[in-house]
């Protein structure tokens, strides 16, 4: 199994880094999570073949984790694209995306593959291939009266008999307690809105082995990485860089 972090930004603009999106891929499946605005650029960086995505999963609603959406997918029309493509997102912000989609021209009529988005709820498990399936929890990160429907999702990602736990953007360190007891294969954590110590202890009381930090400004790199060498983690927590691939 590869993971690729072709995005690994905060939600604040920089001139040469990447919002939010990562494809774990595995015995031909490809999965996208989130699709920040950039993306359509960062995987031609890595030279990903756009056409062979099988599906999409959006964590939530914010524009560096869906924004590329329309841009992808237009990508996808203008290369031919033939092969079935679905999208999951949280269960009430479907109609969201099918707008977002519509102001591109982007609707069913227009575009030459089969075009699926899919509501899930949360703490249901989704299967989307064999042996491919997902768990969300709604976290903290979005709590908006004037929008009640939306929500942010941390998830359990199981791919061919591996675990991986994804953050995605939290609100604080009670988010973390859904990963509690559940043995990892990896731990992909996001560090905009929860601080190191949380991540670290976390951790440690878990006894986690392969733990990847994303989602941070630049401004953050030395913080991050004195704190993983003052703690003695080199060995087991790794702060991925925009293209940056690993193998699982």
């Amino acid at each position: 199994m590869k993971i690729l972090f072709a995005g690994t930004s905060s939600g604040v603009p920089e001139p040469y880094r990447y919002h939010s999106a990562l494809l774990v891929s595995d015995e031909g499946f490809k999965l996208l999570v989130d699709c920040g605005a950039s993306t359509i650029k960062a995987l031609q960086h890595c030279k990903v073949d756009i056409t062979d995505i099988n599906s999409i999963l959006i964590t939530h609603f914010h524009a560096d984790h869906v924004a590329g959406i329309p841009t992808l997918v237009t990508a996808m029309k203008i290369k031919d694209r033939v092969k079935n493509l679905t999208i999951y997102i949280h269960k009430g912000m479907e109609q969201k995306l099918r707008d977002l989609l519509d102001l591109f021209y982007l609707v069913e009529e227009k575009v030459p593959f089969r075009l699926s988005i899919i509501p899930f709820s949360s703490e249901q498990e989704i299967e989307i291939a064999k042996n491919v399936s997902f768990v969300t929890y709604v976290n903290t990160h979005i709590q908006n009266e004037l929008f009640p429907l939306d929500t942010s999702s941390s998830l359990l990602l199981k791919f061919n008999g591996k675990i991986i736990g994804y953050t995605a953007d939290v609100g604080n360190r009670s988010d973390l307690e859904v990963f509690n007891n559940t043995k990892l294969d990896c731990f992909i954590a996001e560090q905009s809105h929860i601080g190191f110590d949380d991540i670290s202890e976390f951790v440690s009381k878990n006894k986690i082995k392969n733990v990847f930090l994303t989602h941070y400004h630049s401004d953050k790199k030395d913080l991050i990485d004195k704190k993983i060498a003052e703690q003695n983690l080199t060995s087991k927590v790794i702060r991925v860089e925009d293209f940056q691939e690993i193998t699982l």
